[in-house]
């Protein structure tokens, strides 16, 4: 069956069976995506597994991320690293809503533990304040 979202047509696997059939015969099909020229920036998308197409240079990226990033000792090395932006997060989160007046935007924290996280993965140190108001 397939849906149209806006102007992409998409696929969707309603059983278990289904999805196995479509992932073992026609995987290859299935594993490239739409990139908006919005997400290609200066010099395309050919940098980028997130963006790149399937095929030769996306295999090639997968393996280096798989063995550089994804090991588990680099991974239980960063622990503190994700526990110290969770815990920072959750006491931002704590001071936003200490009056207990207004809604506060769970969504925005998040995203900026997130961020926060790259930057202390790539530069051990945070990279956004939360305490600066939007458009800042």
């Amino acid at each position: 069956m397939t849906i149209w979202l806006g102007s992409m047509c998409n696929v969707v696997v309603s059983s278990s069976e289904a999805a196995r059939e479509m992932f073992k015969n026609h995987d290859a099909v299935l594993a490239g995506r739409k990139i908006y020229e919005a997400m290609k920036g200066d010099f395309g998308n050919e940098g980028s597994i997130i963006t790149a197409q399937y095929g030769p240079h996306w295999r090639m990226l997968r393996r280096l991320c798989t063995t550089e990033f994804f090991v588990t000792s680099r991974l239980d090395a960063m622990q503190g690293a994700r526990a110290r932006c969770v815990d920072g997060m959750l006491q931002y989160i704590e001071y936003g809503s200490a009056n207990g007046t207004k809604a506060i935007d769970i969504g925005r924290y998040i995203f900026l533990m997130s961020f926060n996280l790259i930057g202390n993965l790539m530069f051990s140190k945070d990279l956004l304040d939360p305490k600066i108001g939007e458009g800042s």
